[in-house]
């Protein structure tokens, strides 16, 4: 899954670089897109044939599962940032849903205002509050919990549900 979704990041940028480029250039350049393609298809497969690659690495960090010794239920950590300007309130959603609502933290990263508290949480996403604060401020969130079970499909290959 990892690998799956460093080659797609890494081919989205390539696109939006070359994209860019033809644009801010307002001239079709073949040359330059072929370029561009070229150095995202060699990094692509760098990463599709060298294991454990920083780019793969970076990715996998997003999404960790482990296994529950007591009960063996698999345990999801998902890590994400937000920024939040003044008071108000954030809807993160989590890039995976979890069995029930997991326990969520914020992490103060940069800046020293107050950090918002959590206002609201589901299996889905969470919902961060800061009554107090100025200007425009980037936090972390972690949430823990029970990962959503994978219900296996008709062929017998595990599907989320």
């Amino acid at each position: 899954m990892a690998k799956f979704l460093t080659v797609f990041n890494l081919v989205a940028g390539g696109a939006s670089i070359g994209g860019l480029y033809v644009t801010l250039a307002l001239e079709y350049q073949t040359s330059v897109i072929a370029i561009v393609f070229l150095i995202v298809a060699i990094i692509c497969g760098y990463v599709l044939l060298v294991p454990n690659t920083f780019l793969e690495r970076n990715v996998r960090s997003k999404l960790e599962r482990y296994r529950d010794p007591r009960d063996g239920s698999e345990i999801l950590i998902q890590r994400g940032t937000f920024s939040i300007e003044g008071s108000g309130s954030v809807a993160v959603e989590f890039p995976q849903p979890f069995a029930d609502r997991p326990t969520v933290e914020v992490i103060r990263d940069r800046g020293k205002g107050v950090p918002p508290g959590v206002e609201n949480v589901t299996s889905h996403q969470a919902v961060f509050r800061r009554s107090l604060g100025e200007g425009r401020q980037v936090f972390s969130w972690v949430a823990r919990g029970v990962a959503l079970q994978r219900l296996p499909d008709a062929s017998g290959a595990q599907q989320s549900g």
